[in-house]
């Protein structure tokens, strides 16, 4: 395992960003009702099968992040965004797209 091999360092973004989503969970009370607490939140954990969130908890971790990264998510996204490593994922590119999309 050498993270230094990683091209680009993304999977140390991916986990820096992991990082922050899991604050965010935390301060924004959105896993409440969630049998995961914030603190154990893990990339492979599944927003609605693991973490039971439901469509406003969704949406409020959605806006959240949004807000606190200064992205915006597509519509395309929510089909993709099953995980917290893949939100964790798609915060990073978006983030990484908008250096060169002014």
């Amino acid at each position: 395992m050498h993270r230094g091999h990683d091209p680009g360092g993304a999977q140390g973004a991916d986990a820096a960003v992991l990082e922050e989503i899991r604050d965010l969970a935390a301060l924004g009370d959105v896993l409440a009702d969630s049998p995961v607490a914030a603190s154990e939140l893990r990339a492979e954990h599944r927003l609605v099968e693991d973490l039971e969130l439901d469509s406003i908890a969704l949406i409020t971790l959605a806006v959240e992040i949004e807000n606190h990264f200064r992205i915006a998510f597509s519509e395309d996204d929510d089909a993709s965004l099953r995980t917290v490593g893949d939100l964790a994922r798609r915060v990073v590119a978006l983030r990484q797209g908008r250096d060169g999309g002014g």
